[in-house]
């Protein structure tokens, strides 16, 4: 079951990374297997589901903003 979903979003930034190529390789593969046509929507996702299941992080954002919603993680992340 594919973990990365398509979906648009709004307010963009743009980024530039450095990736070892037999990942990015790997990424782009994923990329075709699901049909994602921009990278940016793998990096994005993926980005947004290690900062929600990081717990020590979570934990850090809930000290850090005194008990936010653990539902209204998206918007302390986005």
């Amino acid at each position: 079951m594919p973990i990365i979903k398509v979906k648009q979003k709004t307010e963009k930034e743009q980024a530039r990374i450095n990736i070892e190529r037999e990942l990015l390789d790997n990424i782009r593969q994923y990329c075709d297997w699901l049909k994602i046509k921009k990278i940016d929507d793998f990096f994005e996702q993926a980005a947004e589901h290690i900062l929600k299941k990081d717990k020590d992080w979570v934990n850090y954002l809930k000290e850090k903003n005194s008990r936010p919603d653990i539902n209204k993680i998206d918007t302390l992340i986005s």
